[in-house]
This record gives C-alpha cells, structure tokens and sequence, in this order.
C-alpha cells in the first residue's frame, strides 16, 4: 500500500474535498484522484462516496481513516529520516506561527541557512492550528497552554509598550495614568471584532496588583501591522511588542507612553503533538530554537 496515497487520502477526508487537499497537499486534483482510485484498486473496496458537496468517506473509508490518520504522518516521517542518514538534515518541516511574529521568522531563517536541505513551509495565522489535522510538525504559540496532548516547551517572553506617535502627543497631550487613556483613541489587538484583549499592566500575569484597560478601544484588528500603522499615523494609541517597534522608537516616529507602569509579558511556547516520537528535524529545530532564543526577553 503507497504511503503517499493514504497520505492524500487522508487529507482530503479531513478537508471534505478534493480541491481544498489539493491546495494543502500543493498536488494537482488530479493526482489525488488518481491516488485515490489506485488505493481503492488495492484494497478492493470503496473508500470515497463523491456527493456534489464534495467527498464523505464510506464505512470501510472512514475504518481506514480512524486507523492510518495517527499513524500516516510517523510512516512519512520515517521514510524521511532514513533519506536523511548521510549526516544531513533534510526534509520538510511544517510550521505555524502567529502573523507577523519576527521572532518565529528570524528562527526559521538562520535554522534553513544552517540547514539548506530542509524545505520549510509556514502558515501564518490566528487560526489555532490542530496541529495533527492540519499536517503542522511544530507550533509557536503566544499565551499559556494547557494541553495534554502537546508537548510544550518554553521559548521566550514578548514585552510589549504602550507607544504614540509626537502627532497624536502634541494634538492630545499625554496621559498621566491609566485611567486617562479614556481620553485618547486607542487601539488594540483582538481575533475577532467580539474578542478584544484588554490591556492589561503588571510585572506578569500573576502579579496580584495587575491592572487593566477597561476603557473604549476606537480601534482593534488581529495583525500588527495595522495597529502598529495607526499607531505611527498619529490615529491612536497601541500597546505593541518590544521586538515590532524597536525601529520606530529609535528613530522617534513613536514615543513610550507611562514607561514606569509594568507591562504584562506574554510567553511564547514551541509546541508539537505529543504522542507522536518527534522527528529528527523536529527536534533538530526545536533544539536550534530553544538554544539560540530561550528565555531572550522580546
């Protein structure tokens, strides 16, 4: 039985169609197709009922699903791992990353420099990745987790400012307290318009004296590079990372707002799925990370 057929199998069960598999897989429809049917041919049965919706799996489809889905991904990685005993890494490590994290980016750039024949895809996105579903080898997670079915390990803590450009400074003036930034437009990070993140100030997220934000936010988006945009525009105030907007305040387009008031800082985790013996490359990378990055302040 081809690994790869059951591979794409199993991607396009989870993926409800033909063409949304073939977008992750990077492989054309048709190949899938073919696959598919070369895998029905061998095990003599039916795996895939076509609807005009797209595909369900059949009774001895879905058998085969529950069966390989765990496994698939281990099989694969095997046969990468032994390709890769020359003393080389090589292979495809697929990572997720929240969007606009340059931390993660400058991670994978100088792992790939020390490693070019390691291929590296990265989804950048709010979407909290399943990372087994989604095919992803190793996660950066911002927050705390709670997960058994992950391996967790730290990386790093992102400091963050409250910043504003000298425009808005001369046009308002400057707050003097938390409670007075109800008197300035401000801007803050949330997954979705209902799912603000208040701004919360503390030495950590366990201090008994933290404080929040609970004011009006005139604005709010899920990517940095907006808030970070209205912030410099001199539209509004935003409480951004430190690693984002070290350019900015060197160069003066920003200023620190209430600089002796703690912020919160948000650690950063590398996670992948637990049950499954990390590859090679997983652990190749997560080691190159957790020695080059641990524990720097951001």
């Amino acid at each position: 039985m081809d690994l790869n057929a059951v591979k794409m199998f199993v991607a396009v069960v989870q993926a409800g169609n033909l063409s949304k598999a073939s977008v992750r897989l990077n492989v054309p429809i048709a190949t899938l197709s073919r696959h598919i049917a070369t895998l029905e041919n061998d095990l003599q049965t039916q795996l895939l009922e076509r609807l005009k919706s797209g595909v369900k799996p059949t009774l001895a489809g879905t058998q085969l699903y529950e069966q390989s889905q765990s496994h698939i991904h281990e099989l694969l990685q095997v046969e990468r791992d032994f390709g890769g005993l020359s003393g080389q890494l090589s292979g495809i490590l697929r990572i997720a990353a929240p969007p606009s994290f340059v931390p993660a980016l400058d991670c994978i750039a100088q792992f790939g420099k020390q490693h070019p024949n390691v291929t590296i895809h990265t989804d950048w996105g709010e979407k909290m990745s399943d990372l087994l579903a989604d095919d992803v080898d190793v996660a950066f997670r911002i927050g705390e987790l709670k997960d058994d079915r992950l391996i967790v390990k730290k990386l790093m803590d992102i400091h963050t400012k409250l910043v504003a450009s000298p425009a808005l400074i001369a046009r308002l003036g400057t707050p003097d307290t938390i409670a007075e930034l109800a008197n300035f437009p401000c801007a803050t990070w949330a997954r979705h318009f209902e799912q603000l993140s208040p701004w919360v100030f503390g030495d950590s997220q366990k201090d008994k004296h933290k404080q929040s934000y609970d004011g009006a936010y005139q604005y709010s988006s899920n990517d940095l590079f907006a808030l970070n945009y209205l912030a410099v525009s001199g539209a509004a105030i935003a409480m951004l990372p430190e690693y984002y907007i070290k350019d900015t305040l060197t160069t003066g387009q920003l200023v620190e707002l209430l600089p002796d008031v703690p912020r919160a800082n948000y650690p950063v985790h590398l996670v992948y799925v637990a049950r499954r013996y990390p590859s090679a490359l997983v652990r190749a990378f997560v080691a190159f990370c957790l020695k080059n990055y641990h524990a720097n302040p951001l």
